[in-house]
């Protein structure tokens, strides 16, 4: 059997390799408990400001830079290259905090939710959510390291596509690295998994996205599907591609690879669409125990929805409209189960609630009752209220 490793602890290990030198893991202590909680919270204060020089200053640029690219000293076209790069790698790794920052002004969500810290990893985690209605949940795992006098932040981890920020700004890279800067530094077996890797980029940058698939698929299979980065890739792609492309994907993942909160979070909409109620469930719970993340009550109260368990649901959503009082969405989630119940009372208590923590205009509230819930817009509740 081929092994996994030459593509990820070849391109990914040695050629990648930047060690932790002056940086340590952080002990768990009630002092360290304050001061990364505080990262946190500082965290979250300057992205909500439009500032992302927190962020910078945090994950040291210059060192994080050591952690993308391919080294090879002795060959002077890389390390020439490498330079040349570094403004594009400084774009990058900027537009990172800038798009968080732009996603907050455009009225999504991005709030440190809590910190732990991992007894394997033996260091500290901050988890981020990130809640668009556009794109919906994901979460950001800050892994933190101590330099002697400040913490900063090693990597992150996004949920969504099962990547480390490292690992993203390493295929950009590899995007635009000379192949024949690569096969100068590697064997001819570790080059090829290499330039299957960086095909499918190239096609995945020029929107040929079936013939990424296919570079995708290809090295997966040439890995004996063993290899979870490759096979996170797939899946992400995959769902450009076809309901089929997509459900195989899914299915290859959650077969071959140890099933996490990143794993459940890619897996609720398969459940979904397989009706599998109790494992949407499953998987939700899976992560809210990871984050201690109360906003998931927004999806419970959905997959209930779903299930048609509207007085559960119900539950849930009046958890989100006290715990989360500017988050609109539960609010119109509950107005329609209120119209199932022609609870027209409950409705139009509910609309004040709306128009006190929203910047909804009564009249633009009134026309979207009238042209969404019509029992609730018969109702003599409603047009009582239209009238105050």
């Amino acid at each position: 059997m081929k092994q996994l490793l030459f593509i990820y602890l070849y391109l990914f290990g040695f050629l990648f390799s930047f060690g932790q030198n002056g940086y340590s893991k952080i002990e768990n202590t009630k002092e360290n408990d304050l001061k990364i909680k505080d990262l946190g919270t500082l965290l979250s204060s300057s992205y909500s400001k439009g500032n992302n020089q927190v962020f910078l200053n945090s994950i040291l640029p210059n060192r994080f830079f050591q952690k993308v690219i391919l080294q090879d000293l002795e060959n002077k076209k890389l390390t020439k290259f490498n330079r040349k790069y570094k403004a594009a790698y400084s774009t990058k790794i900027t537009s990172f905090s800038n798009e968080l920052i732009n996603s907050l002004k455009n009225g999504d969500f991005y709030n440190f939710v809590s910190y732990h810290f991992d007894p394997v990893d033996k260091t500290y985690h901050l988890i981020f959510r990130y809640y668009s209605e556009k794109y919906g949940l994901d979460y950001h795992d800050y892994r933190i390291l101590n330099n002697g006098k400040n913490l900063i932040i090693d990597d992150i981890f996004v949920y969504s596509s099962s990547q480390k920020l490292s690992e993203t700004l390493k295929l950009y890279y590899l995007s635009e690295v000379p192949k024949n800067y690569i096969s100068s530094i590697t064997t001819n077996e570790e080059y090829k998994y290499i330039l299957m890797l960086k095909n499918f980029v190239d096609a995945k940058n020029s929107n040929q996205l079936k013939k990424a698939y296919k570079h995708i698929s290809l090295l997966n299979k040439t890995l004996n599907n063993k290899d979870r980065f490759t096979a996170m890739l797939k899946l992400e792609l995959s769902r450009s591609i076809s309901d089929e492309a997509y459900f195989e994907s899914m299915e290859d993942v959650l077969s071959s690879f140890t099933i996490d909160p990143s794993t459940n979070l890619s897996a609720i909409r398969y459940h979904y669409l397989n009706k599998d109620y109790e494992a949407v469930f499953k998987s939700i719970n899976s992560i809210q125990n990871h984050t201690n993340d109360t906003f998931l009550d927004f999806e419970k109260g959905n997959l209930s929805f779903a299930a048609k368990n509207y007085e559960s649901a119900a539950v849930f959503y009046k958890n989100m409209i006290e715990n989360y009082p500017h988050f609109h969405l539960p609010k119109f989630s509950l107005l329609v189960i209120y119209e199932q119940d022609q609870a027209f009372k409950k409705a139009t208590h509910l609309l004040d609630i709306i128009l006190n923590t929203s910047t909804y205009k009564k009249k633009t509230l009134i026309q979207k009752v009238e042209e969404q819930l019509p029992m609730i817009s018969a109702s003599s509740e409603f047009k009582n209220w239209c009238k105050k």
